[in-house]
């Protein structure tokens, strides 16, 4: 199932080992570290959900099941807050998904629930000044109109 970010009404960037996202319509944003912001990666760089199951049971350990739900319930969590895009036919076949992992031999890191911290402290100022596009003369970036 493909994801993808809703990128008309957010704005986000990566710092270190941290997703900062932005939705411009609420005024809301959010911070994603470590396992959540690992997901994001995945989901920027076009990695479908089921992809991501099987990269995560590869790469964490813990019951393949308790994977498989806490990743699908953390994309329900992302669209719940209209960060990503997927249809209502996709979100009602999350629960159809299944891993095909294969066991793997080497070391895992041990897996903990991915969390998304919402933060609604600066919705107002966001709404009242939006962000805008920076490039080198400064900000707010200017649009020239040649017609």
């Amino acid at each position: 199932m493909k994801i993808k970010i809703n990128e008309q009404d957010i704005s986000y960037d990566i710092i270190d080992d941290e997703v900062i996202i932005i939705n411009l319509v609420k005024g809301y944003y959010y911070s994603l570290q470590n396992i959540a912001a690992e997901i994001w990666n995945e989901i920027v760089n076009g990695t479908t959900l089921e992809e991501i199951i099987e990269i995560f049971l590869e790469r964490y350990d813990g019951s393949k099941e308790e994977i498989t739900k806490s990743l699908i319930d953390f994309v329900y969590k992302l669209a719940d807050e209209e960060l990503i895009n997927i249809s209502n036919e996709q979100l009602s076949n999350l629960s159809k998904i299944e891993s095909k992992a294969i066991q793997s031999t080497q070391k895992k890191k041990p897996f903990c629930v991915p969390t998304i911290e919402k933060y609604t402290d600066l919705e107002e100022l966001l709404l009242l000044d939006p962000i805008h596009e920076v490039d080198e003369s400064g900000w707010p970036k200017q649009s020239l109109n040649t017609k």
